[in-house]
């Protein structure tokens, strides 16, 4: 909960700055960005770290495997990724952009998921 408190008081305060850099300084306005990116992301690490300890804790007293539980880790860490990196690119004003690395980000969860769906084909089949 402490950590949901410092990244939403981080955010505020950078919405402030950024609100009141966009007018006068609008490049300034997405290094502050990009700056406010890498100090929520480095509290976030840990957090999400903590996350995915629960998360295999949960998945071994289901009884599955990490084999199963990877490619599920692997689309959420993609889809974060790409959230972060196409907002960004609209804040930049680049919305081509922030839609290309949208459908590079579905390309590559769909390479991930992949041995997952032939691996539940498999198990149709043999039913």
């Amino acid at each position: 909960m402490d950590e949901l408190v410092r990244i939403c008081g981080i955010a505020l305060v950078a919405l402030l700055c950024l609100s009141l850099l966009r007018d006068k300084a609008p490049s300034m306005g997405l290094v502050l960005a990009l700056g406010v990116t890498a100090v929520l992301s480095a509290v976030l690490i840990p957090l999400a770290g903590r996350a995915l300890d629960c998360v295999r804790v949960l998945a071994g007293a289901a009884g599955l495997d990490g084999a199963a539980l990877t490619p599920v880790v692997q689309v959420v860490g993609i889809c974060l990724a790409v959230r972060i990196s196409s907002e960004l690119c609209r804040d930049a004003g680049e919305r081509t952009l922030a839609s290309l690395v949208e459908i590079g980000g579905a390309a590559a969860g769909i390479l991930c998921v992949t041995p997952l769906v032939e691996q539940a084909l498999r198990l149709i089949r043999a039913i």
